[in-house]
This record gives structure tokens, C-alpha cells and sequence, in this order.
């Protein structure tokens, strides 16, 4: 029996709707658990202006794809340059068409599976379907078999960053940036944790080119003790300051360096501002992405709250001038003097301390905070107002009070 005309329209519309149907259900598989739209591009074709040409082979027209200016994106590529989406200006597009794609922050990275979805981790993390995991601590056999790619550096123990030139790295009074420079009145040297994980209080030991965010340790008298900050992700050429936003920490690496470690950004560099030279800055131009720092770190106690040198918070010095005491071997302890050019200070990690003939008022402290563990001894100096001679961590040594007291300047280490 031959069908009708309606029956034949019916028919005909049904085919057209499951035809559409499957169209929308393959695009929809294409971006299936991407969890962002992505266009497949030409690798050979830049984005230019913002802007990205897709050409048709089969046509004399092209489509131009570019972000919509009201949601504050850019174009992104994949790392095979075949995938382009809409991504945050501090998001970059991840993934492969066989897993999925995903805009995530550095040093981020697209983790999962088909079976329970995909998002952003951190590198190296896996992802369950509910949250991201850390990888497992290396055993023994692996630790010492990747012990060449180790820094020495362990995840939550604290730090003093001191650079190639002496500066400490640490805050000015009333500055949000983070600046190296001396010890002083107007510098807070920082303490410093250098953190793969959000809680930053393992074991592991940070090891060169693997991304960490850097925890600022110390407090003033006027925080609050359960608050952590974190140095920040600052613009490029703008100075890296403090946020209370783990999601807005800056990514650091570590770089080999035959004088210690040098300072590097995920993905850029790390250099000092041009309009403030102490303050310290995220480098993206092409020529400056590799550039870093040179810095060593002396460990230093976790435990007490961040003073200014000029404060006296300090117990008073021992009477007995002749008692002689030892710095135990190994133990790292800071020195602070205040010569003619201002108040400064030198961590002793198993080395000499130098002749500095225009200073007065030598103290050491190690550890346990105590005075009088670590005592010099010298002459006067300049002017008959100094200390002389030069001490080794492990000697005995006694406090030479020829130059007299004075105002005693400690801080807590």
C-alpha cells in the first residue's frame, strides 16, 4: 500500500531530525568531558590580533574565530598547535583529542580518565572523580637512584633566601612587594617554605625543575597566626607580592647553578623590576623566560613569629663575660652587627666569619634562641668601637667587650 503524502512528510521530517540529531550528538562527543569548547585549526596558521583564520579546503571562505570581549579571554593553542579555545589570560589550553581538553593554570596540567571524568591538577597528580592526588613518596631505592636531580631542599622546613649579592629576600615596612635588600629597620627578612602541595608540610624534598609555590613563614605582631600567604603570580614587570589566595601563588623552579641555586619561574623568568630594582618580578619576553636569580638558603627555625631587628625582643645578654660557650658543629646561626653603614647581618653555614673592623654589638644565635651559646672573639676595631678576629661555626669562642654593650640588636631566627 503506498504511503500517503503526510505519512511521506512525516517520515522525511523524522529522518531530517535524526540526522540532525546525530549531528549535534557527535559535536557534543567531540567536546565530550573537555570541558571546553575547542576548534581544530591548521598548525601552520597563527593567531594573529587575536584572531585565527580556520579555512575550508573545499571553499573560497574562511571563518575567523576570536573570544568574546566580554568574557575577558584569549585564544589559546594546544602544545600541537592543533586545537584552539577561549581561555583566562593566566589559563592556557591542555589536553589531546584522546583524553580531553581543559583551560588550566601553570603549572596545572588535564588529569583523569573517561571512566570518571577529567580536570585540572597539578603535574604529576591524578585525578579520582572527586579530587586530585599526590603521587606517592619515592622509596628508598627510587630516592637514591633520582638523588642527582635533588636540591637539598626539603617541602615545609624554613628558609632565608639570600642572593647573589648579600640582599636578603624579605618586605619593606609598609610595601606589599616582596624586595631583597639588607637587614634593617625598614626590611623584614622573610623566613620562607618552598611547597609542592597546599599543605606544605611533608617530607619531600624539592627537586630541580619541578614547579613549587613559595609560603611566607613569618607573621607580624599584627597578623593573624592562623593566616598563610604566598608569594604571588604577579603580572610580568610588576612586583611579586603577598596573597592570601593559594590559587594566586606564583610558580617558581629551581635551576642548577655552580654558585648555589638560581630562581626561575614555570614558564618564565624571574628577574628585578626596572622601576624598582630590589623588588623582584615575573619575566615573560622571549629573551628574558630562561632568566633567574642566583640565591642561596640557610635553614632557620619554623617556630618563632617574624621581628624586626630593631626590635628588642631578645632576653639580656649574660653578665659573665668570661663565659666561652660553643656554637655546636653543624648548627646554622645568623650574625648581626651595626658598623658605620647601618645594621646588617651575615647566616653563618659552616663558614668563616670575615674581619669587619667598623662593628660593634657581634651576636650569634642558633636554634634555641638563646644569647651567649655563641660568643666572639677579637679586638677593637675602628675607632676602639668594633670587634675583630674570626670565628668558625664549632670553635669555642668569647665576646670581647673592649667596644662596651651598647644597645643589644638581635632578632629571632
Amino acid at each position: 500500500m503506498p504511503l500517503s503524502a503526510s505519512t511521506m512528510a512525516i517520515i522525511s521530517h523524522t529522518i531530517i531530525l535524526l540526522i540532525i540529531q546525530a549531528y549535534v550528538v557527535a559535536t557534543e562527543v567531540h567536546h565530550d568531558h573537555r570541558n571546553v569548547r575547542v576548534e581544530k585549526t591548521d598548525p601552520n596558521t597563527d593567531i594573529i590580533g587575536q584572531e585565527i583564520s580556520i579555512l575550508d579546503p573545499d571553499a573560497d571562505t574562511e571563518r575567523v574565530l576570536r573570544c568574546k570581549p566580554d568574557t575577558g579571554k584569549k585564544l589559546s593553542r594546544s602544545a600541537d598547535k592543533e586545537w584552539v579555545a577561549c581561555c583566562l589570560p593566566q589559563q592556557r589550553l591542555v589536553g589531546t583529542a584522546s583524553t580531553a581538553f581543559d583551560c588550566c593554570e601553570v603549572p596545572y596540567d588535564i588529569a583523569g580518565s573517561s571512566d570518571v571524568g577529567f580536570t585540572c591538577c597539578p603535574l604529576g597528580y591524578t585525578y579520582d572523580g572527586v579530587s586530585c592526588r599526590a603521587p606517592p613518596a619515592p622509596n628508598k631505592e627510587e630516592a637514591s637512584s633520582t638523588s642527582k636531580t635533588l636540591s637539598g631542599i626539603i617541602e615545609g622546613r624554613c628558609y632565608e633566601l639570600i642572593f647573589g649579592d648579600g640582599l636578603l629576600l624579605g618586605q619593606a615596612d609598609n610595601k606589599a612587594q616582596y624586595t631583597a635588600a639588607l637587614a634593617g629597620s625598614d626590611h623584614r627578612v622573610g623566613r620562607f617554605k618552598f611547597c609542592k602541595s597546599k599543605s606544605c608540610n611533608s617530607d619531600h624534598a624539592i627537586t630541580f625543575d619541578e614547579p613549587f609555590n613559595i609560603e611566607e613563614a613569618l607573621l607580624q605582631a599584627s597578623e593573624d597566626h592562623n593566616m598563610r600567604s604566598w608569594l604571588d603570580k604577579s603580572k610580568s614587570g610588576d612586583p611579586i607580592g603577598k596573597t592570601d589566595n593559594s590559587n594566586q601563588a606564583g610558580w617558581f623552579l629551581l635551576k642548577k647553578s655552580s654558585e648555589g641555586y638560581c630562581l626561575g619561574g614555570l614558564n618564565q623568568g624571574v628577574g628585578r623590576t626596572n622601576f624598582e630594582k630590589a623588588s623582584l618580578t615575573f619575566l615573560l619576553d622571549d629573551e628574558s623566560q630562561h632568566s633567574c636569580l642566583l640565591f642561596q638558603v640557610v635553614e632557620v627555625s619554623c617556630k618563632m613569629q617574624a621581628r624586626r631587628i630593631d626590635e628588642p625582643p631578645c632576653p639580656p645578654p649574660s653578665q659573665d663575660e668570661k663565659r666561652t660557650d660553643t656554637l655546636a658543629e653543624g648548627r646554622i646561626g645568623c650574625l648581626y652587627w651595626q658598623g658605620s653603614d647601618g645594621i646588617r647581618d651575615s647566616c653563618l653555614q659552616g663558614r668563616e666569619v670575615p674581619h669587619y673592623p667598623a662593628v660593634h654589638n657581634y651576636y650569634v644565635y642558633p636554634f634555641d634562641n638563646q644569647p651567649g651559646n655563641a660568643r666572639f672573639t677579637g679586638g677593637s676595631g675602628e675607632g676602639g668601637s668594633g670587634i675583630g678576629g674570626a670565628v668558625n661555626i664549632g670553635q669555642q669562642a668569647r665576646r670581647d667587650s673592649a667596644g662596651g654593650d651598647g644597645t643589644r640588636k638581635c632578632r629571632y631566627i
